[in-house]
């Protein structure tokens, strides 16, 4: 009988964590399409698309690292884009925390980019015969990646 009580209230607990979980996954989804919708807007409002795409790229690289402050070189970008920020009421902080959500709603449903990749490359050994005239846009692809990340480009 105490086994039972156990194994019940384990099932409970794990039911618990289960729909809390589902929960996460379903705020992460509905909400990251507005985020995404929300930036579609942003980007008309910025204006120059190189401003838009350095800021987007200093921060989503500053999300997704854990970086605390911006380098020299995006800090004008993205002081250009605070300042589009701030005609909509929304500080910079606060649009980092919503690219925070929308990466951590990426990783929940993707899996993380970081870990995979490296997996990514190790599978175009075996990459499927009938798609083997996308393997090498596939690789130049990563090395592009690398090299961005690098940022020996």
């Amino acid at each position: 009988m105490e086994q039972q009580r156990v194994v019940s209230n384990d099932l409970i607990d794990l039911s618990k964590r289960l729909f809390n979980k589902l929960e996460i996954k379903n705020a992460l989804s509905e909400y990251r399409d507005w985020i995404s919708f929300f930036n579609k807007r942003l980007r008309g409002q910025v204006g120059d698309f190189n401003v838009w795409s350095k800021a987007q790229s200093a921060i989503y690289n500053k999300v997704e690292n854990s970086i605390a402050n911006y380098s020299t070189s995006e800090r004008d970008y993205v002081l250009q884009l605070e300042t589009v920020l701030t005609n909509v009421h929304m500080t910079l902080e606060e649009y980092e925390i919503l690219i925070l959500m929308k990466f951590k709603s990426n990783c929940e449903f993707h899996g993380d980019r970081s870990k995979t990749r490296t997996e990514a490359k190790e599978k175009l050994n075996s990459f499927p015969n009938n798609m083997e005239g996308f393997k090498n846009a596939l690789e130049k692809l990563f090395v592009a990646l690398d090299l961005f990340e690098s940022g020996n480009n």
